[in-house]
């Protein structure tokens, strides 16, 4: 998706013939251009440049807008990982038990009243004995950000096919009383409606979460972040029990992993393009902790429809989806049309 003002002109050349569409766009800043190849060619290369032409020119102090802002990262134990900085994961939260105060599940915000988590860390809960922590880097202290916040939890829906033997299903909304304050230090991540086509196989992810250090170890009070690779889930189901399917990811590194209570937290992967980070990958379940065996979360690039169809009143994520389901329409009306010739 590209954001534009006033006057932009696309073009793009193919082997046979350049094409080019000059078009206003004063109220709807936004464009979207879908290429796709034809099924009956051998394949071959295109060139598309994007050209803004402005009548007046743009303030370039003003900020960016926030209803299409997602996945940001300030720069300034996970089983092998290390410490964070401080709100290096604007998105990172965790679901907190009001009873004992423990935080017990990972979650990532992905809008102002909306979480994402694993579905097992809600069995035999109720919307009134959890709290949404964001903000947070240190749990027992209180002075090593100013950003933390307990946001209470009005409802959560967990998906309705989850199933708790095999696990697949693995996902769950949380859902805040209000709104969460979105600053520097708290924020959204990306949702990866531009990436539904790849199945990160051989990426690079970042695990995070204040879990366990070790399976028999103790909790970090630290956020902990591990890298971890993306395997095929061919041989994921080869090496574990229960079967692998299409809707979850698998993941490795030598002795490195999530661990007990990470579960629900993210997986985040960085587009190189825009530098942002997406949610891939919900923690959701392995063998121990940092065994010869891979990890399986949940693939969010699978239930992105669902999270649209039981989220309401979110602009970035009303935004993004009909970008996403606009190209989807377009590629599926491209091939039939191919198919009639």
């Amino acid at each position: 998706m590209l954001v534009v003002n006033n006057f932009y002109e696309f073009s793009w050349t193919s082997v046979s013939r350049t094409n080019s569409l000059t078009m206003m766009s004063s109220q709807q800043r936004f464009f979207s251009p879908c290429l796709f190849s034809s099924q009956y060619t051998i394949g071959g290369k295109f060139m598309c440049t994007l050209t803004a032409m402005h009548k007046t020119p743009i303030p370039t102090t003003s900020s960016r807008p926030a209803t299409c802002n997602c996945g940001w990262r300030k720069k300034v134990k996970i089983v092998g990982g290390e410490d964070t900085e401080v709100n290096e994961f604007p998105s990172m939260a965790a679901l907190v038990d009001k009873f004992t105060y423990d935080a017990f599940c990972g979650a990532s915000i992905i809008s102002e009243m909306y979480s994402l988590t694993a579905a097992h860390c809600l069995l035999r809960k109720k919307p009134s004995d959890l709290g949404l922590l964001v903000g947070d880097h240190i749990l027992s202290t209180g002075n090593d950000t100013d950003a933390a916040t307990l946001y209470k939890i009005s409802d959560f829906i967990m998906h309705l096919e989850y199933d708790s033997n095999t696990q697949v299903n693995d996902i769950a909304i949380v859902k805040t009383v209000k709104p969460i304050e979105f600053s520097l230090e708290v924020g959204p991540v990306c949702l990866p409606f531009r990436h539904t086509w790849m199945d990160f196989f051989a990426e690079t992810v970042t695990a995070v979460g204040w879990g366990f250090t070790d399976f028999s170890g103790n909790k970090s009070d630290t956020l902990q972040k591990v890298d971890l690779s993306v395997v095929a889930n061919s041989y994921c189901a080869s090496e574990l029990p229960d079967p692998v399917t299409d809707q979850q990811i698998c993941t490795y590194a030598p002795d490195k992993d999530a661990c007990l209570s990470d579960s629900g937290g993210p997986l985040f992967w960085e587009d190189d393009e825009a530098r942002k980070l997406n949610l891939v990958g919900i923690i959701s379940y392995g063998i121990g902790c940092a065994t010869d065996k891979p990890s399986v979360n949940t693939r969010v690039t699978a239930y992105l429809a669902w999270i649209l169809s039981e989220t309401t009143g979110n602009p970035w994520l009303k935004l993004a989806a009909s970008d996403y389901f606009e190209c989807v329409f377009l590629q599926m009306l491209f091939i039939a049309l191919n198919r009639k010739k």
